[in-house]
């Protein structure tokens, strides 16, 4: 069976989805989503057959897509996975995937709710010495993890920097939660217990400084 994906977004990591969903023989990149359809093209055009569209609704009602891949902006991963999960696609939406609890409520609910399924991109665990980490770990080799210490620096990755729009709470949910997210989700996946109390404290910018979190959980 070969597995129609409608992607939403066309941005940079649009273009890294689509890239990687084109090489996977079982999967299809149906459509490329973007409020400029310019770009959406430019996007769609690394994958064969893909469509550029900038309507969203004439995507989650075509019947041949079956799933849906939202990499925009983060809040819009709220209403676009809601939308796709009530038209009956299966979802899977960038972190961090929502800004508040109360939209992710909503998002499984439209979504595992209605018999499909959600997944959020939490890559981390999946890098090469994550994972090596991660079946040491799994073995026993390293004993069993009562403290995890991170230190997350990753703003030169940004093309604004650490004065980029990740640091917006209003469009990424600020730093701890843009980045802490990974941080978060690394921790708990390598203990293997679920958060029972998490807390967060971050450090602004300035010009000589980045904006740092540490968490505890």
């Amino acid at each position: 069976m070969t597995v129609r994906v409608a992607v939403i977004g066309s941005g940079g990591i649009a273009r890294d989805h689509v890239s990687a969903l084109a090489r996977i023989p079982s999967v299809e990149v149906a459509y490329v989503f973007g409020s400029d359809l310019d770009r959406a093209a430019s996007v769609a055009a690394l994958a064969p057959g893909a469509q550029a569209s900038a309507d969203l609704a004439k995507i989650l009602a075509d019947p041949t897509v079956h799933a849906v891949n939202v990499v925009g902006a983060t809040p819009d991963h709220a209403p676009v996975t809601i939308a796709a999960g009530r038209a009956g696609k299966h979802v899977h939406v960038e972190k961090p995937a929502a800004l508040t609890v109360a939209d992710f409520d909503a998002m499984v609910e439209a979504t595992e709710g209605g018999g499909t399924s959600l997944m959020v991109g939490q890559t981390v665990r999946f890098q090469p010495s994550i994972t090596s980490i991660g079946n040491s770990v799994a073995r026993g080799a390293i004993g069993d993890p009562r403290l995890i210490h991170l230190s997350w620096y990753t703003g030169h990755v940004w093309p604004g920097g650490w004065r980029g729009w990740q640091h917006d709470k209003e469009r990424s949910g600020g730093h701890p939660v843009h980045n802490g997210t990974h941080a978060l989700d690394l921790v708990t996946w390598l203990i293997g217990r679920r958060p029972i109390r998490v807390f967060a404290r971050s450090f602004p910018p300035s010009q000589r400084g980045c904006p740092c979190t540490t968490a505890s959980i």
